[in-house]
């Protein structure tokens, strides 16, 4: 659940970089604010049309798996624009773990991150993000991409402790 300041600014059209430590809720929030925009895409809407009814009007990923199928394209594996297009044109692109990806091949990280960015910033469509990293470690990879960022998207600052519980531990073996 959104607290009450934030689900005004989801009414309000806010575009959202949820930024923190892991655990703190960040990916929680993200969908929270989606599940609350995406009634507002209208049936008149292009590629709400195209694709009926049932049609969720956003792409859910995370950077590091977008930027996994960008570089598969390297290798004859689909196009990259076609890829870049479907994220250019969502209603709502909400991408988790901003930041991940730049230890793969990191020269080509810098172009693939600004383009992503820039294409959500100039189409003016909705886009909400998570990341874990440090703004400024991104900003040294891509300067315009976080300056693109940090103007169109609120940013929500996410403090504390990791909220996940450990799953628990089992002993094998010994007598």
């Amino acid at each position: 659940m959104l607290g009450p300041r934030l689900a005004k600014a989801v009414e309000k059209d806010a575009n959202f970089l949820f930024a923190g430590p892991v655990g703190v809720g960040k990916t929680f929030a993200m969908a929270a604010a989606a599940r609350l925009w995406a009634p507002k895409v209208r049936p008149e809407h292009d590629v709400y049309r195209s694709h009926g009814p049932e049609f969720l009007p956003f792409v859910w990923t995370s950077e590091s798996a977008l930027w996994a199928a960008v570089r598969s394209t390297w290798s004859g594996d689909g196009r990259e624009s076609d890829i870049m297009r479907q994220v250019a044109e969502t209603p709502l692109l909400c991408l988790d773990d901003l930041g991940q990806g730049a230890s793969a091949a990191p020269k080509a990280y810098p172009a693939f991150l600004f383009g992503l960015v820039n294409a959500r910033y100039t189409g003016n469509k909705k886009t909400f993000v998570t990341t874990n990293a440090e703004l400024a470690d991104i900003r040294r990879i891509s300067p315009a991409a976080v300056d693109r960022l940090l103007e169109m998207c609120v940013c929500v600052e996410m403090t504390g402790r990791s909220r996940r519980k450990p799953a628990g531990s089992i002993t094998i073996g010994g007598e």
